[in-house]
Order: C-alpha cells, then sequence, then structure tokens
C-alpha cells in the first residue's frame, strides 16, 4: 500500500500468542517491510492479570535498529464507577520515558489526571469528559455519550434500580430519573426496572422495554407508575365477631366486588375520600363505611376492625 505523499510499502507479519494459565499470557511476533531496507521489528510482551481487574504487561522489542521495551501496571475504574490508576515505564533507544495516570468514572462524567517524562521533559495534564442531556423536562449530567442513550422515567418514584441487559446501572433520581449512556444505536436494547424495590402501593403495566435510539440521540423509556389506593379492610358483625370467610363484598363508590377472606379480612381497591361497603353472606346483609387518606410512604394500610351494621 502507498500513504499520500509516502513511500510505498509491503509488510508481511507473523505473531503467536501462547496461555500460560488464566492469568498469564506470552505473545511473540514479527514484522518486516519488503519496500524498505532495514524497516523491521521484533517483539515479546508478557501479560499478567492480578484479579481485581488489574494487570502488568511487559514489551521488549527491537525496530528499525532501535532497542525498546516498555513496563506498565493499571487498573480501569469499574463500568460502575470508581477509581482506576496507572504507571508506565519504558525507553527507545537512548531515551527513557515515564507516565502515571489517576482516573475517576462516576455518572455524570470521567476526570482524568495524567503527569509524564520524556526525554527529562515533564508535563501534566487534566481531562474532564461527559455529556449534558435535556429530556422529558429533565436535565442530567452524563458520562460521555459516544452512541445512543435513554432517559428512563418511572414517574416521579426514586431509587428504582434500572437494568440495562440484565445488568443494574443505577437507581432513579428524585424526580424518577436515569440516564442510560452505552446503548447501540439502531439496535434493540433491553432497558427494565426492579419492581421489588417500588413501594407496596405502585403499580406497574411493565417492567421492561426495549429501545432503538438513533445514532447520537436518545430516547425516553418510560415506565409509567401509578399508585393504589387501596387497604386491607378487618370486618367484624354487630357482636364483634369477623365475618365468614366467603362473604361477598361490594364497592360502592368504585363498583368493584371482593370476597372475605379469612379473619373478615379483605382488599378493597379504588378507594375514594369516603367508602361504603355492602356484605352479603348466606341469608344476611350489612354494611359499614369508613374514610380513606392514602398514607404518604407508600405501604398499604390495614383498616379496622369496622362494624358491618346489620341491614337485613
Amino acid at each position: 500500500f502507498r500513504l499520500p505523499q509516502g513511500p510505498s510499502a509491503r509488510i508481511g507479519t507473523v505473531s503467536y500468542t501462547l496461555g500460560l494459565g488464566d492469568l498469564v499470557s506470552l505473545s511473540v511476533s514479527a514484522y518486516r517491510d519488503f519496500a524498505q531496507h532495514g524497516a523491521n521489528g521484533a517483539f515479546v510482551s508478557l501479560n499478567i492479570g492480578l484479579g481485581r481487574n488489574t494487570s502488568i504487561n511487559a514489551t521488549v522489542g527491537r525496530q528499525n535498529g532501535q532497542s525498546n521495551y516498555t513496563v506498565d501496571a493499571s487498573r480501569p475504574p469499574d463500568y460502575d464507577g470508581g477509581w482506576g490508576w496507572g504507571v508506565q515505564t519504558g525507553g527507545t533507544g537512548a531515551v527513557p520515558y515515564r507516565q502515571a495516570q489517576l482516573r475517576y468514572l462516576g455518572h455524570a462524567g470521567e476526570v482524568i489526571a495524567a503527569a509524564q517524562s520524556i526525554d527529562r521533559q515533564t508535563g501534566a495534564s487534566l481531562d474532564v469528559s461527559g455529556a449534558v442531556v435535556l429530556m422529558d423536562r429533565s436535565l442530567q449530567l452524563s458520562r460521555r455519550i459516544d452512541d445512543g442513550f435513554a432517559l428512563v422515567s418511572t414517574d416521579g418514584v426514586a431509587g428504582i434500580p434500572v437494568l440495562h441487559e440484565n445488568r443494574v446501572i443505577g437507581t432513579t433520581d428524585r424526580a424518577g430519573h436515569l440516564l442510560v449512556p452505552d446503548l447501540n444505536a439502531y439496535q434493540n436494547n433491553q432497558i427494565a426496572i426492579d419492581a421489588m424495590k417500588l413501594p407496596a402501593d405502585a403499580r406497574l403495566a411493565r417492567t421492561s422495554m426495549t429501545v432503538v435510539p438513533q445514532a447520537q440521540s436518545g430516547v425516553v423509556a418510560h415506565f409509567g407508575v401509578s399508585r393504589y389506593r387501596a387497604a386491607s379492610v378487618i370486618l367484624h358483625d354487630d357482636a364483634g365477631r369477623a365475618l365468614p370467610a366467603g362473604a361477598r363484598v361490594h364497592h360502592v363508590e368504585s363498583g368493584a366486588n371482593t370476597i372475605v377472606g379469612y379473619d373478615g379480612l379483605t382488599f378493597v381497591d379504588g378507594l375514594k375520600e369516603d367508602n361504603h361497603l355492602v356484605i352479603d353472606y348466606g341469608s344476611r346483609r350489612c354494611e359499614a363505611e369508613f374514610p380513606f387518606t392514602a398514607p404518604g410512604n407508600g405501604t398499604l394500610p390495614t383498616v379496622g376492625p369496622l362494624t358491618c351494621r346489620a341491614t337485613q
């Protein structure tokens, strides 16, 4: 091949990698440019995994008549976020170099601080990257977005774990939002929420969906969450005895029907501020009434015991 305004090249390469257990590998490679005299090189690399995403790599070689070597150790931050680091030393011919790097990856972006020395010339750098997204009337800070993304909405319910391809990547904020970066554009991406973390009075139509964002664009993954206005109600007769299991219960305001279980307990949904129940069992009928205010902590309360007054 030929680069623009460059000499032609005819390059041949050969390489071999040998695994030495689960955490160690040895690689040997060589190349030669048959179009240029003396353009060749050979390298030997040893990579050792130390666990917990930490590794050491050492490479020695000779390229175009010069010897070179590199030794580096690194631990990148986990995808969930946290600290990472890297150190490197090496030399090409008579020119030594050193480098150190510290990284922090968070949900709102990444910070990389680096220092290096090349042939006694030193330098330092600080790199901050991230993204700002305005969507669904919500302003979100995020890691750098190189492809597609989704904004999860749970209708204001905070603290709900969100999963991308069955991996928990965070929880919704106080406004019920979480931005999910790193989605594949024009492909199916599975987004889900952990319904076990929803409040007891939450009603959810679905727990997962497939989203297909465009490149450099996003979609809203809306998980509609509504609230039950419901309670467990304990019903007794005029004598203070629990109504029998199987008694039929009619909620006048919602028109819903249910039955009494053991110990006079029944569950009534669709409650209003004032509620009236009509209960039939055998040849008997009685009525009970009670006010209802939904608790602010997301629980489903128990009302009663209520006395069911006989009407026939």
